[in-house]
């Protein structure tokens, strides 16, 4: 397989893991405390690559500054918002909402990456950038203003568009930097923002309180796939993919956390959340036109 090829798998990989990963954070987070829960999603996963790529962690103090930027934005900010979002509202909204993700890289590769997508395109993402609007007000035009679910649906919104804030100062690096290291201080950058939050819990309730085995479970998928695995891949194809590629990846996400969530959590979606997808995958299939920008058809057309 050539490069582009093991980017475009690594990305279905990464992709399926991350859909699975969101309604797996929801039930974690029941029995696991949410700042200890963060501390070990980012700080064991840096202590494995620590002793697995020991020679291939530096970086120039230039690089390291600006990654340090983009690990702040990108993925610290993101895992803290992105978290407290899912103890506010369903996990079957994380990844829809997510899918906005698409239009902001791709407006954000256009202005700073000078990345060229078509008007069409652009046109197909703004309508699934409604869908993804009528999917986060849909606690206010189900139930008014009360409750917590336009909070949680409206931080799940920040959560993804500072993840693509990082994504957009990360891939310029990717030239210069290693995998190993990216993926080491980006996770070790964050257990460190992490560890007060680690100390409260401790202070508070102590640590791992009603530890079980479902809480090993979710942590066990937590650190070793959904942080380790998924961001070492995803890392790796931002090598060989071009920014605004990246987030037609996204668009396989919904489908598998609807299939996890409803067993584990029980959540099912409603006509409301079901109109907005719909007007999410039009967008999708009228920015993209043709089958094989399906991440599997673009996977297989390309062999």
């Amino acid at each position: 397989m050539s490069k582009s090829q093991k980017a475009i798998l690594a990305l279905i990989i990464a992709n399926i893991i991350w859909g699975i990963s969101t309604p797996m954070i929801k039930w974690t987070i029941q029995f696991v405390p949410f700042g200890t829960f963060l501390f070990l999603r980012m700080m064991i996963p840096a202590i494995f690559l620590f002793f697995l790529f020991p020679k291939k962690l530096t970086m120039r103090t230039h690089d390291f500054w600006i990654n340090t930027i983009a690990v702040l934005i990108g993925i610290t900010a993101n895992f803290y918002i992105g978290v407290l979002a899912l103890s506010k509202t369903a996990s079957i909204n994380g990844p829809i909402i997510g899918s906005s993700g698409p239009l902001f890289l791709m407006l954000g590769a256009v202005f700073f990456l000078h990345e060229t997508p078509s008007r069409k395109a652009l046109f197909g993402n703004f309508l699934a950038f409604l869908g993804i609007c009528i999917i986060v007000i849909q606690p206010l035009l189900t139930h008014g203003a009360q409750g917590s679910s336009l909070t949680g649906n409206l931080l799940l919104l920040v959560a993804t568009l500072v993840s693509v804030i990082g994504t957009l100062i990360t891939k310029p690096l990717m030239k210069r930097i290693s995998v190993p290291a990216v993926t080491f201080w980006s996770f070790f950058i964050s257990g460190i923002c992490f560890t007060p939050l680690l100390w409260q819990d401790i202070r508070t309730v102590g640590f791992l309180p009603h530890f079980g085995i479902q809480a090993a479970i979710g942590l066990a998928f937590g650190i070793l796939l959904a942080s380790a695995l998924a961001y070492y891949l995803y890392f790796w194809a931002l090598k060989y993919a071009n920014a605004y590629e990246i987030g037609i990846f996204t668009y396989m996400d919904p489908v598998i956390t609807l299939l996890v969530a409803a067993p584990l959590l029980h959540e099912y979606p409603s006509f409301l959340f079901l109109a907005g997808s719909t007007m999410v995958f039009l967008g999708i299939f009228i920015a993209e036109g043709r089958l094989h920008y399906h991440p599997i058809q673009k996977l297989l057309l390309s062999i």
